[in-house]
């Protein structure tokens, strides 16, 4: 079973890992966008769990950077339907927020963080785990 979709479709969607731009996902939603990715920031910190980034808010006087991508009206299911393929339900649940910038957001949080959950947690004010840790290096 995979992730659903979110319940607020309309809202753009708050990405701070493979869906950045320049990060392995993005073009898997490139086509769907209705401009470019805008910077932003959430409250919450990341851990780490199997190699990937989760927002906590356990962590909610962490900043989270990230990059608000809006979907056009036509594609927002396709392009949510992307994401849910992509992510494992069993790390990620849907929320909602505000982001600094004042826009109303979808993102993928922590689903659990039971104690030993965890693997590590990205500790500083403004988190930028994918310029930390590419999921994919080139060897030049």
């Amino acid at each position: 079973m995979s992730l659903s979709i979110p319940v607020r479709c309309e809202w753009p969607f708050f990405t701070y890992g493979a869906f950045q731009p320049g990060e392995l996902c993005y073009q898997r939603l490139a086509n769907h966008l209705t401009g470019t990715a805008t910077p932003d920031r959430v409250r919450g910190g990341l851990a780490i769990r199997d190699g990937l980034p989760l927002l906590d808010p356990q962590y909610s006087g962490d900043t989270t950077e990230g990059f608000v991508l809006t979907f056009r009206p036509t594609e927002r299911h396709v392009a949510y339907a992307e994401i849910a393929a992509f992510e494992p339900e069993e790390l990620y649940r849907w929320e909602t927020t505000l982001t600094e910038r004042r826009v109303e957001v979808n993102l993928l949080m922590l689903l659990s963080s039971k104690p030993g959950s965890l693997s590590a947690r990205i500790r500083e004010s403004t988190n930028s785990w994918i310029r930390r840790a590419p999921l994919v290096t080139r060897e030049k």
